[in-house]
């Protein structure tokens, strides 16, 4: 029995979005260890855990580009046109180009700096080339990649995400005299013309506003990831201290990455209620669907981290500008104000704006589905007579 198509893009997309959080993790770690002490005891786990998972994406490119010469093309440029077929291919080259190369050069500053290597436990045998002159290379070269690599795969899903905007195309609300397929238009020919509009207000500023925030905080998102390694590459000079603003800024961006996928899933429940109004407003549910109110939770707690991680680097500039005497040389390091303080200040600013956007449009959101919940209120004969009684 052949698998169909869609069974192989399914495979397919889940062997991507497996590798593209390997990814994410694997920065995330390599981010974590620049601020571990060498003696540090949980240290050692966390160098095998990172090798292990960069080990892991290396076997999961082999397989896919496997697949790619059975199969003979991913399925996943199907329904494409020429140009984005042609960018996103050169982006499945870079990245799988850019996951071998930093796993070599990974592999070679480990063997470089005598670490011993385990693949989840099983040790890899090496040869003993300990060399401190190498290490230096391999690591600027591990660690440049990385960048790009990260770089790479938010440009691929932002190519993604806007393949899935070119599709997304809502119904017309008022069909031609045909006849139609059932359940393909908006359901108002029973409706109240006040819940009707309300309804296709909100399916609209769900679509629109949706897919407008979320290609803000996407933005925002790759500027604050950049502006982030840039960061981070800058305390290492210094990494007796982890700045307060720059761990805040770090919470900050983490909350924004949840906030912008909730964000894209706006335009799928805008669909969702067009389609089945009925479904989602109801008179026996909520006044909103959940999705709504965990995007104003989410919006509003990374204003508020970011709000914090904004006043903790603040602070920090205010206390270094107090502390420092007039007419006298500044001998003390922790006192110098550096280019490094303003630009964490900078990202948590960024950071703040991208979650104030997004509290803003998640509250306004929520009071057009309360208003709808309302007009289907009193379009229920039913619980008005009983609310009466």
């Amino acid at each position: 029995m052949k698998s169909s198509p869609t069974q192989h893009s399914l495979f397919f997309t889940a062997i991507h979005w497996i590798l593209a959080s390997l990814i994410f993790v694997l920065i995330g770690l390599g981010w974590y260890l620049q601020y571990l002490p060498p003696t540090a005891p949980e240290r050692e786990f966390f160098i095998n855990l990172h090798i292990s998972l960069g080990l892991t994406s290396v076997i999961l490119v082999a397989f896919q580009i496997l697949l790619w010469l059975i199969l003979g093309s991913s399925p996943l440029l199907g329904g494409t046109s020429g140009w984005q077929k042609a960018v996103v291919w050169n982006l499945y080259l870079l990245i799988y180009g850019c996951v071998a190369i930093a796993a070599i050069s990974g592999f070679l500053q480990a063997t470089s700096s005598g670490i011993p290597i385990k693949f989840w436990g099983l040790s890899i045998p090496t040869w003993e080339t300990k060399n401190s002159d190498l290490v230096g290379f391999y690591k600027a070269l591990h660690e440049i990649t990385a960048i790009v690599l990260t770089v790479l795969v938010i440009i691929l899903v932002g190519v993604i995400f806007l393949k899935t905007h070119q599709r997304d195309e809502l119904p017309p609300p008022h069909p031609p005299a045909r006849p139609q397929q059932p359940g393909r238009r908006f359901k108002s020919k029973r409706m109240p013309s006040n819940l009707a509009k309300a309804i296709l207000r909100l399916v609209k500023n769900l679509r629109r506003l949706g897919w407008t925030v979320f290609w803000i905080q996407f933005i925002f998102a790759i500027a604050s990831a950049l502006l982030l390694l840039f960061a981070t590459s800058g305390q290492v000079l210094s990494p007796n201290e982890l700045s307060g603003g720059l761990l805040w800024a770090f919470y900050a961006f983490v909350i924004l990455c949840l906030s912008t996928i909730i964000f894209f899933y706006y335009t799928r429940l805008a669909r969702k209620i067009y389609l089945e109004p009925d479904t989602y407003i109801s008179a026996e549910k909520e006044s909103s669907p959940w999705l709504l109110g965990l995007s104003s939770k989410v919006s509003l707690l990374g204003t508020l981290v970011s709000f914090i991680g904004m006043g903790v680097s603040i602070s920090l500039l205010i206390a270094k500008t107090v502390s420092q005497p007039p007419g006298i040389a500044i001998t003390d390091p922790s006192k110098i104000i550096r280019a490094l303080d303003v630009f964490i200040l900078v990202i948590n600013f960024s950071l703040l704006t991208a979650h104030s956007i997004g509290t803003m449009v998640s509250i306004w959101v929520t009071i057009l589905a309360s208003n709808a919940h309302k007009q289907k209120l009193l379009a229920s004969p039913h619980l008005n007579a009983s609310s009466m009684t």
